[in-house]
């Protein structure tokens, strides 16, 4: 199956839990477009979500359950403004944007892992500017 626009840098998979099913979606992010383009796993017909800044490196996909619904948000990490954007999936609210690292260029991924609705990390996480776990790593010793 043919997903996404030919070419690297084009299409960054994104699959995700969208629709709360407990299985995750084929789906991808369009850098070009701002969008993520989503095949439920529940049959339902594909979507379109536009979201973020279009432009190569303008926005990360981060989808996760951020506001603790059971299913991915639709989510950027705006790495020029330093910050995480989440779209409320009420539709009630327009999201917010969370500031989380040093603005700056894409040269950093943003964490994946457990987060709570604020887009804090609760567990081991990665900063996006420094790319460093917050885990300490010890090493081994033999006696």
């Amino acid at each position: 199956m043919q997903f996404g626009i030919p070419g690297l840098g084009n299409t960054i998979p994104t699959p995700a839990d969208f629709e709360g099913t407990g299985k995750a979606d084929i789906a991808v992010y369009l850098p070009s477009m701002a969008s993520f383009a989503i095949i439920p796993s529940n049959g339902q017909p594909a979507r379109f979500a536009q979201f973020g800044i279009a432009g190569a490196g303008q926005s990360i996909p981060a989808p996760a359950d951020y506001y603790g619904t059971g299913q991915a948000d639709i989510a950027v990490y705006l790495a020029a403004q330093g910050a995480f954007a989440v779209q409320d999936p009420t539709g009630k609210t327009p999201g917010e944007v969370v500031p989380f690292g040093m603005p700056g260029s894409a040269t950093r991924s943003p964490f994946r892992g457990t987060t709570t609705a604020r887009a804090r990390p609760s567990s081991p996480s990665t900063s996006p500017a420094w790319g460093r776990s917050s885990t300490t790593r010890r090493s081994a010793t033999r006696t």
